[in-house]
């Protein structure tokens, strides 16, 4: 049975008069009057009855209009879903994360689009950069988020932040006296590093920091992530370097201060995805990364997340 047919009975069954009905679906009386006997042909029962004011439904043509609608409605959000899901909004997006990455503009992105995109599902995976690269190759994520990306000819790069370097220290620390803290001020202080996944990784960037100034870190304790460094200083193990999202996190006992002269731009939040997705909800998240990247618009913070100190 043609759609037609169905949109052609609900006209003339809401209008009650052929004539009306064929002015309103741009028609002739005469081919419409033939296009209703076909369908009550093709479904075996007799859908209406003359009056002395057009037509009316019978039994079965009440019955026939309440399903002809639900199908036209059902066809019609088809359509609209399958627009929807061309354009990238709705659909499943699965988006990767590890650490540090998590604690400043990355959930007020996410938030974001779930409010401007409440058809697309985000399901989140926790993996390291190395992970992640596998994981978009083998369609198992849409997107991944990381610091210290390198360069793949398969995987397209979209920073979403640029971070200056931090350092935690215990809030009785002798150098928290000063106002200004650099890299030398560290030489001999017992310092807790995290690798966060395969090389290059964040040692691999205080050691080239260090380096650059003629000195060598002193090495107190590897741990794998930055909050474990911090809860680590708060013990009283040391200093620990840390991106300055990761100064979002607060635990007593322990300060943060930026360190100057020592940005890196290995330290950048970024946003890694296939060069050739062909996904319509990667393209629209990608579009949100960008519209939130560095100097892009940034949202209220939630009232949980206190600003790093300066």
């Amino acid at each position: 049975m043609e759609l037609r047919l169905l949109r052609y009975f609900v006209a003339v069954a809401e209008e009650l008069n052929l004539s009306r009905a064929a002015v309103r679906l741009h028609l002739s009386q005469p081919p419409l009057t033939r296009q209703i006997r076909q369908l009550e042909k093709e479904v075996a029962a007799r859908l209406f009855e003359r009056n002395a004011r057009g037509v009316e439904l019978t039994d079965a043509g009440r019955l026939f209009l309440e399903d002809a609608r639900n199908i036209l409605d059902m066809v019609s959000r088809a359509s609209e879903r399958a627009t929807s899901a061309h354009h990238g909004h709705i659909g499943r997006l699965h988006v990767a994360v590890f650490g540090s990455v998590m604690f400043d503009r990355l959930p007020l992105l996410l938030a974001q689009f779930r409010s401007d995109h409440p058809g697309v599902e985000l399901v989140f995976h926790t993996m390291n950069k190395g992970d992640q690269i596998e994981a978009l190759r083998q369609g198992r994520i849409h997107a991944g988020f990381s610091r210290l990306t390198a360069n793949y000819p398969d995987i397209a790069t979209q920073t979403l932040q640029h971070e200056r370097l931090f350092v935690a220290l215990p809030a009785d620390h002798r150098l928290l006296q000063r106002t200004r803290l650099g890299i030398k001020d560290l030489a001999g202080c017992p310092l807790v590093l995290f690798a966060s996944g395969p090389r290059p990784n964040f040692t691999d960037v205080v050691f080239s920091l260090f380096e650059r100034h003629g000195l060598r870190p002193t090495l107190a304790q590897t741990v794998e992530d930055a909050v474990t460094g911090i809860a680590l200083v708060a013990a009283g193990f040391g200093a620990c370097l840390v991106p300055e999202s990761a100064a979002y996190v607060q635990i007593p006992g322990v300060a943060f201060r930026a360190l100057e002269a020592a940005s890196n731009r290995l330290l950048d939040v970024n946003c890694i995805y296939l060069q050739d997705h062909g996904s319509p909800v990667t393209a629209e998240f990608v579009r949100a990364v960008q519209a939130f990247g560095p100097g892009g618009a940034v949202k209220t913070r939630p009232a949980a997340v206190r600003a790093a100190p300066r």
